[in-house]
């Protein structure tokens, strides 16, 4: 796991992953028009402001809106954790971000699960994953 590529970080992202790096899910939002971002950017995509956005803390809760479950994966850093899921979760704040569904059989996986961040650390990083909810796992 610790041979696993880290974030790029940029003057947009840098606040997301110090706020990861604490165990924190952070979104970026607009002041003008009240939507959140992401991934973030440097203008907001409704209303095109540079000024009024900043950073809030997400409630860290969805659902898997799409996904899939990798079985080979073509980068043998990930060779250790076969099979596992790439989702695509939608925050309850309305946003959607890539992530992975952890700490249940990936075959129990399903659009429209509910499910909660956590976070995997990889040294100077850390990765928000998901869990499915305690209603989920049992």
């Amino acid at each position: 796991m610790n041979n696993r590529p880290g974030p790029i970080l940029e003057d947009t992202n840098n606040e997301y992953w110090r706020n990861s790096r604490e165990g924190r899910l952070s979104l970026q939002s607009c002041g003008a028009c009240e939507i959140y971002l992401f991934p973030a950017r440097v203008l907001c995509p409704n209303c095109w402001t540079d000024t009024n956005l900043q950073w809030q803390a997400a409630k860290g809760v969805g659902i898997v809106f799409a996904y899939s479950v990798v079985h080979r994966t073509p980068a043998r850093e990930f060779n250790d954790s076969q099979p596992y899921v790439v989702a695509i979760i939608e925050l309850s704040e309305g946003v959607r971000m890539v992530s992975n569904v952890v700490e249940c059989d990936p075959a129990s996986v399903y659009v429209g699960m509910p499910v909660e961040a956590r976070f995997e650390h990889h040294g100077e990083y850390s990765l928000p994953v998901f869990v499915p909810t305690i209603d989920e796992k049992s």
